[in-house]
Order: C-alpha cells, then structure tokens, then sequence
C-alpha cells in the first residue's frame, strides 16, 4: 500500500509537519508496512516560508523586527546565499496571528516589520525575494515595506506620512530611496482579488482584520488613491492584475516601483516538493487542513490537491478540524472522503487542544473501515 500524506497546517494547532506525523503515525498503527511519502504543504500563507525552505534547504534567518503595530517581534525567514533568493511570508513579522484581537488596528497596521526583512535579506545579498503573502494584519498597499527599503511619502502640505491604510488617501508625493535595492519580487498569491471594489483588499479582507463598515469604505477609497499616485510614477496600473489585493494590496503596491511576479504559492511548494514525482502507484492521498469550507477550493491546498487528484485517478481523505456544509459536486469529487476531528463526541476546542491526537485516531478510524471493507488493501 502507497500512500501519500500532503497536509496544510490545522490553523492554530498544528504545523503541516506536526499533521503530517500526526497522520503517519496513524497509518502505521494500522498498516505497519505501508509505503508512506509525506510532503507537507503550504499556499502564500502562514507556514509557507518554513514549508518551501524545507524543500529548497533554505538557511533560517532570525531577525528582530516589528509585529504590524510597531511592537518588537522576533521573525524568521529563509535565505539562500548560493541562489541569492530570500523566501518570507508578510505573516512572519505583519501577521494577524502575531496580534491579539483586542489589538487588531485595520486602519493603522503596517508592513514596516515584512520591510525590515526583506531589507536583511537584500543586505545579505538577495536579488530575489519569495514572499508569501497570506495572513497579513495590513490594508497598507505595501507602504510598510517601501518605507523599510527607503521609500518615503508626503502629503499636500508635504509632510511626511506614516505607513498605514489611514494614510493611504493622503499621500500626494514619493520620494525614491537614494539606492534603489536591485530585486525582483516573486508573490506567493493563491487568491485573485483585485486591489480595491467590492471583490477587493477593503471589503473583502479588511473585515477579519478589524474593520467596521465605515473603515472598509475609508480604506477602499485610500487603495484607489495611491494606486492613481503611485501610478503617476510608475505609469502603470496594476490594480486588476489577479491577486492585487491579497494582503492589503501589496503586489499592487510594489508593482509600481519594482519588477513583480505574482505566482501560486501552492504551485511554488508543489514543484519544489517533487511530488509529483513519485504519485504514479500512489493507492491513497491523505490531505488536510483545520477548517473544510467553501474557501478550500479558491487555491488553497485541499481544494488544489482534490483537483489534481481526479487527473491522477486517485482517492483523497481530506482530514479537517472542522467542515462547514458545502455543495459539492460529486461527478467531479468523486472518490472524496472528508473526515472531521469534529463531532458530536469532540467538540473545537478539544480539537484544537488535542489536534495531533485527534488526527491519528480519525486516521486509524478511517483505515479501519478501509481495510473492514476490503477496499484497496
């Protein structure tokens, strides 16, 4: 028996490497000679720095920056001297998982501390930089990060202005850094929002990071102020590119002023991953992540694996710590096994507590039957 383990973390639980213990362990209780090849997986979100730089061997890069609100925080991120490269993800240092939630600050969070990264990393010598844009605290459009590399903005009385989404609708003049930095930004995206509207940065993302109706509105107009500003410089206007709105608007924002490649974050792990080197003769693919919803199938890695599995021809366990009911189509998922940690005897947080446990038993449970059933053993 083959099987392939290729989780995402289970947000606030557990990382996608713990998962992908969790669930090995699970299987070799029940199925001790099983073939077993794990490959824990990541989008452009939290974790995808860790995840990618394990595959591409990444040096760990400890750095002393700032969470979004400007209080010191310990960050890490990847760096690789040989290629000059730098993986980060904006969650790292300008994360809402960094953040208490009584500290959430929509319209004033910035990505100053994410700037103070890549600013290392182009010290150390990166020309190119990976950053992962999931999982940000910020409606900033990027200005944290321009003004960490030197950027400044100035309003119409030609004060200088401070990073953050509040200010976005004041800033009338840029001022370039003495020495451009010479680097080229690959952006790990896996959504396709565009920079501002109603499918946009503001109304879609700004909620869950604090924002009221009236502060929606105000950072909406802001994103399309600057965009207008920065594209007098820049002569270029890059809020429909898809994905221009992920992460309060950094691509966008940094499309003015450097050279910008918005990729799949999940396509950049998948193919550093290899693993679609050795899925041929694969019996079983065990994936996973901590919330099952409708969310899944817009590029993260459950729904992109559910996917890719129908071309492969093989069965998928999606294990999750909790499913909310969709519609699924079931002529184009067939062969889709879902399995909560959830039910009516585990309740969230004993799920969350207890996540690594949980998972290895739904896993064993669910083999159980496979092999009661004689299916595939």
């Amino acid at each position: 028996m083959k099987i392939i383990i290729s989780p995402d973390k289970f947000k606030g639980s557990l990382t996608a490497f713990e998962a992908c213990e969790a669930i090995e362990e699970g299987i070799r209780s029940i199925m001790a000679e099983a073939e077993i090849h794990s490959f824990p997986m990541a989008d452009g979100g939290d974790g995808f720095s860790r995840v990618l730089g394990y595959y591409l061997q990444t040096q760990t890069i400890s750095f002393s920056s700032v969470d979004a609100n400007g209080r010191p925080i310990t960050a890490k991120y990847g760096y690789m001297p040989g290629s000059k490269s730098a993986v980060i993800e904006v969650a790292a240092a300008s994360g809402i998982a960094k953040i208490s939630p009584d500290r959430y600050s929509a319209l004033y969070a910035n990505t100053y501390g994410t700037g103070l990264l890549i600013n290392d990393a182009i010290k150390k010598g990166a020309s190119t930089i990976i950053l992962g844009l999931g999982g940000s605290a910020t409606t900033d459009m990027g200005t944290g990060i321009l003004h960490a590399l030197g950027f400044r903005f100035f309003d119409s009385g030609n004060n200088p202005i401070i990073p953050g989404g509040a200010m976005l609708n004041h800033i009338e003049r840029v001022e370039y850094p003495p020495n451009l930095p010479q680097v080229k930004f690959i952006m790990a995206c896996d959504v396709t929002n565009p920079l501002y509207g109603s499918n946009g940065a503001a109304f879609v993302f700004a909620p869950q990071k604090g924002a009221d109706a009236s502060m929606v509105i105000q950072l909406d107009e802001g994103l399309r102020h600057a965009n207008r500003i920065f594209g007098t410089y820049s002569g270029g206007d890059f809020s429909l590119v898809p994905g221009a709105g992920a992460a309060g608007g950094i691509a966008a924002g940094l499309s003015h002023f450097f050279d910008v490649d918005i990729q799949s974050g999940f396509d950049l792990v998948l193919e550093a991953s290899r693993l679609k080197e050795v899925v041929h003769g694969a019996h079983w693919l065990f994936t996973g992540e901590g919330r099952f919803d409708a969310q899944s199938f817009q590029g993260k890695v459950t729904g992109r694996l559910m996917a890719l599995s129908k071309m492969w021809k093989l069965p998928v366990v999606v294990f999750c710590g909790s499913i909310q009911s969709i519609d699924m189509d079931r002529k184009n998922f067939d062969n889709i096994y879902v399995v909560p940690l959830v039910n009516e005897k585990v309740n969230r947080d004993e799920a969350i507590s207890n996540a690594a446990a949980y998972l290895t038993e739904r896993v064993k449970g669910f083999l159980s039957n496979v092999r009661d059933a004689g299916r595939n053993m």
